[in-house]
């Protein structure tokens, strides 16, 4: 994935100035700094839902914006899944619905065997079967994250986009359904994007980082090779490093009482 950026708004929008430059081949990329930094901008260029004054972005092998070749692919081409940070899903849907609604309305009997496939399955992968036809109303927090990533997924994307998605959870629960998505995104090979500013979602989801601050994205690096070193350079590096260590330290910790 390559993206490189740029675009300033007005100042009667506060004159922010958005600068990313980012190469990555991940399958797990964290943009990860502090609210207002440019990691939705960014997420939203991505997708589509905001088209930049300048740059480039590919993903794979497809160009999705040239601005110097005239090349912008709108949101509907991108075959990019979006994980909202509210998660968006509809209230007059049931859950089965809600997942089958990428697909629209097929009009061919074979096209729709194939939605209707695609959404059992994900029903049962992300343990939602009991539920299917119960409301958004009516299911848990945690059921309603599941739904919505079933959702994103359902149409086999190129890449997963997450938009904090844990953020508007309560502590507790925020623990809990961190590691339930963890494991459940780790069933499929979709590469994703995740943005946050908290280091627990870097830890568990991503496998490299790229710094945000004011608008510029600084360089992506391994969560493996960052050091003690980097630490004393950077807070938002300092952050990471400890969090590290701290679930390492709880891993060993941990590890014995297992062996019992």
């Amino acid at each position: 994935m390559d993206i490189r950026i740029d675009h300033t708004f007005p100042r009667n929008r506060g004159g922010f100035r958005l600068q990313v430059d980012i190469g990555a081949d991940s399958r797990r990329l964290a943009f990860f700094g502090p609210s207002g930094s440019g990691k939705t901008l960014t997420l939203h260029a991505l997708s589509g839902l905001f088209q930049p004054q300048s740059g480039y972005i590919r993903v794979g092998d497809r160009v999705l914006l040239d601005s110097a070749k005239g090349i912008c692919l709108p949101a509907r081409k991108r075959n990019i899944g979006y994980l909202f940070q509210d998660y968006a899903l509809f209230p007059h849907l049931t859950v089965r619905q809600n997942i089958a609604f990428p697909f629209g309305r097929p009009w061919r009997a074979a096209r729709r065997r194939e939605r209707n496939t695609r959404v059992e399955a994900m029903l049962d992968s992300f343990e939602l079967t009991a539920v299917a036809d119960s409301f958004p109303s009516g299911i848990s927090g945690g059921q309603k994250q599941r739904v919505a990533l079933a959702r994103a997924l359902v149409t086999r994307p190129s890449l997963l986009l997450l938009d904090e998605p844990f953020s508007a959870l309560d502590p507790l629960l925020r623990i809990r359904v961190r590691e339930q998505c963890g494991a459940m995104l780790a069933l499929f090979p979709t590469p994703a994007v995740i943005i946050t500013h908290d280091p627990e979602d870097v830890m568990i989801f991503a496998d490299s980082v790229t710094l945000y601050e004011r608008g510029r994205a600084g360089e992506t690096r391994s969560l493996d090779s960052l050091t003690e070193r980097d630490a004393e350079n950077s807070e938002l590096l300092r952050t990471l490093v400890r969090a590290r260590s701290v679930r390492e330290f709880l891993r060993r910790t941990e590890a014995p009482a297992r062996s019992f």
